[in-house]
């Protein structure tokens, strides 16, 4: 029988695959230059302390990534966080530029587990303010492996508009791709359950930085399981 936190975040899965459909239609990749320019702007922008970040650990530029909403003109700068046990502590910052490179938002993530506490945290900053952290209980089992999925479902199915149809085959692709990245249930259910909460708690307004910033935190790219065909 699926655990309360397997059903939670199988629903919370369900809403996000609606905001990731919308978010993935609606954008673009980024040029190398343009990412580039982004990259030094945002050195600029960290160095002057124009931003307040709450994590100690130095940005990854090299990794940073960028997209293009085609629906609001804005760029979506995902810069990665070095961190010293990337599978179980995942960092980023998400910084929404417009057309002209001028900073209009940005956002933090922190996903972090602990398995001698058998606990994870989740927490959510914009422009600087805390709007969203959460505290999970686990269980040893949650750390040590993937939940279950039937070999039968290759990666060949295509995941369809409605985020119902098909969902058990999506989900045991989603949970197989991480497996093979060696992501812990309990890192997953983080991943899962933080953006639902921003966007309530702002209003949508913080929803698509949130979701962006998942796809790039350090370590593995969590996106490219989420957005990922199967």
């Amino acid at each position: 029988m699926a655990s309360n936190i397997e059903t939670s975040i199988k629903d919370n899965v369900r809403d996000a695959i609606k905001v990731y459909n919308e978010l993935s239609e609606q954008s673009e990749k980024v040029s190398n230059n343009k990412v580039e320019k982004l990259v030094t702007k945002t050195t600029e922008i960290v160095k002057n302390k124009e931003v307040t970040l709450y994590s100690k650990n130095e940005l990854n530029l090299d990794g940073a990534t960028a997209l293009f909403n085609k629906e609001t003109n804005e760029i979506f700068l995902n810069v990665p966080m070095k961190t010293s046990d990337p599978l179980n502590n995942m960092e980023g910052i998400v910084l929404t530029f417009d057309q002209n490179n001028t900073l209009v938002n940005y956002s933090e993530i922190h996903l972090k587990t602990n398995k001698e506490e058998l606990e994870g945290t989740s927490s959510y900053w914009v422009n600087g303010k805390l709007v969203s952290e959460k505290l999970l209980n686990f269980s040893e089992n949650d750390f040590d492996k993937i939940v279950a999925f039937e070999k039968s479902d290759t990666n060949k199915m295509k995941l369809q508009a409605s985020p119902h149809k098909n969902f058990k085959k999506w989900w045991n692709g989603f949970n197989n791709c991480l497996s093979s990245k060696g992501v812990s249930w309990a890192m997953i259910t983080l991943a899962g359950s933080i953006c639902g909460g921003a966007c309530s708690v702002t209003m949508g307004t913080a929803c698509a930085p949130c979701f962006y910033g998942l796809t790039f935190l350090s370590g593995f790219n969590i996106g490219e399981c989420f957005w990922k065909k199967y």
